[in-house]
């Protein structure tokens, strides 16, 4: 049996049919909650009230980095640097909504993620 290496695979003009999902995860976060970079890219969250989420450190080899995030709850998840910080611009998931993020890179990390 052979391993393939796919580190920095990259592919173009890919068209995903009928079917296609991506991974997700379902949980119960508490306030601080830290997201590893490397969770699947759609966060299932419901929480039992209002929390805050620490999202990974923003750095220029996590450009790019996508997380969608679906509030299962009645309650606002508010997302903040890794530091526990809110960003230049608030980033929010409302009540029974879901809000898409990206990083940035940038290394001030107030501005490394917003609303994509």
């Amino acid at each position: 049996m052979s391993r393939v290496n796919l580190e920095g695979l990259r592919t173009r003009d890919i068209r995903h049919g009928p079917g296609f999902q991506y991974q997700s995860e379902t949980m119960v976060p508490v306030t601080g909650f830290v997201v590893d970079p490397n969770s699947p890219p759609v966060m299932m969250m419901n929480p039992a009230g209002a929390i805050s989420v620490r999202l990974p450190t923003s750095t220029p080899a996590r450009t790019g980095l996508m997380f969608i995030f679906v509030n299962l709850s009645g309650n606002v998840i508010t997302l903040q640097t890794d530091g526990g910080a809110g960003f230049t611009t608030a980033v929010t998931v409302a009540a029974n909504g879901a809000t898409r993020v990206i990083c940035t890179g940038n290394a001030t990390q107030a501005l490394g993620w917003v609303i994509w």
